[in-house]
């Protein structure tokens, strides 16, 4: 069994190759599991309704070299804005947004016709849905969501 980061997949795929995979079946049109997993995603985005999708990892720099927020923003982007821009062209009408975890914030970008935009940074501590969230991808997280440490019981 492999995993596949889809992320990475989607940075590979040209523009062209995501819109034949937009209308593919994923078992019966996919060369591979990469394929696959792509096609699948695109499916989510037909989904006539706007769309926040959670991008399942907590970014952070190590060391001394620190980002802005408008850099990550930007390399996070980057890998999904093929896909969301030919949502906008093919699936029109309906906003989509991107979110992760950054310095204790879930960061939540929205997809324009220009690029992203920052929508909102909404800090972990502000809502039990957010902890949980923070929980399920970074269990060590709990010392600053000043909860004891492990899964909170409520996941259990």
């Amino acid at each position: 069994m492999r995993g596949i980061k889809l992320y990475v997949a989607l940075r590979r795929q040209s523009a062209s190759d995501l819109r034949k995979l937009w209308d593919a079946d994923p078992k019966r049109d996919c060369a591979d599991d990469i394929e696959q997993e792509v096609a699948r995603f695109l499916k989510l985005l037909h989904t006539r309704k706007n769309l926040l999708i959670l991008f399942p990892y907590v970014l952070y720099t190590e060391g001394d070299v620190e980002y802005p927020l408008s850099k990550v923003c930007d390399a996070v982007y980057s890998d999904f804005a093929k896909a969301f821009d030919l949502r906008s062209v093919l699936n029109p009408g309906f906003d989509s947004y991107l979110a992760f975890i950054k310095d204790q914030h879930l960061v939540v970008v929205e997809s324009r016709q220009d690029g992203w935009s920052l929508f909102d940074r909404i800090p972990l501590t502000s809502s039990e849905t957010f902890k949980e969230i923070a929980w399920r991808y970074v269990p060590c997280t709990s010392t600053w969501l000043n909860e004891p440490v492990g899964i909170p019981t409520t996941l259990v």
